[in-house]
């Protein structure tokens, strides 16, 4: 019987804090005395804030590809991505020695990536092949929900990743800027870029009033520290 390994796909648009959320994960995974491995897949990172178990960047970086084959960011980062696509065999070699622990996978934030390229749905299908049992999470900056246009927007481009991919779990993090749950999260907190990573959580049952532009009253919101 093959022994079901799990792992967490952190998924979202540059900025969205997934690099800091899992650093807060690693450090809580610590302070728990828990084993949780995080794998970088970002090949344009350039500083983590966590200890990589696994780093994409020791298989192919996109500097070395913007050098050598004068390719701008985007496309720089997409071929890094096919590349990897290529050959992960790579990764389940480095994923080898992890197969008892939880894994975390720290994903690039091009959206082209998540939306239309299949390059993420293949990383994803090979995962699962290796018997991981995924959870998925899409990152989303809190300030999506003070606008309209903006909402419409983030929710847009979490159903196109989540047709595109796989079932996932959505937050909205960084800043609190709901008027339901502003003051719960303390100024210090929000100020202080050392500070563990807040996660403001809307449930399904949040509703926007398009109206008004605001959120609507019987919108649930919680500050949670990760």
């Amino acid at each position: 019987r093959r022994l079901m390994k799990f792992a967490q796909i952190v998924m979202g648009p540059a900025g969205s804090g997934k690099s800091t959320y899992c650093r807060s994960i690693q450090e809580h995974a610590v302070t728990l005395k828990r084993s949780i491995h995080v794998v970088n897949l970002d090949p344009a990172a350039e500083e983590l804030g966590y200890t990589a178990s696994v780093d994409v960047r020791d298989l192919i970086a996109l500097d070395d590809v913007m050098t050598h084959l004068d390719y701008g960011p985007n496309g720089g980062l997409v071929y890094c991505m096919e590349y990897l696509g290529n050959h992960l065999e790579w990764l389940e070699e480095q994923l080898g020695d992890y197969d008892e622990d939880y894994i975390v996978f720290d994903c690039p934030g091009q959206i082209e990536l998540y939306s239309h390229l299949p390059v993420m749905r293949k990383i994803i299908a090979r995962l699962q092949k290796w018997n991981y049992n995924i959870c998925g999470l899409y990152l989303l900056d809190s300030l999506t929900v003070t606008d309209a246009t903006r909402f419409i927007s983030g929710v847009l481009m979490c159903l196109s990743a989540m047709v595109s991919i796989l079932p996932f779990i959505v937050c909205c993090c960084f800043c609190c800027c709901c008027c339901h749950c502003r003051g719960r999260v303390p100024s210090d907190r929000i100020n202080n870029e050392s500070a563990s990573l807040y996660t403001v959580i809307l449930l399904v049952r949040c509703t926007w009033s398009y109206r008004t532009s605001t959120c609507c009253p019987s919108a649930t919101c919680w500050a949670t520290r990760v």
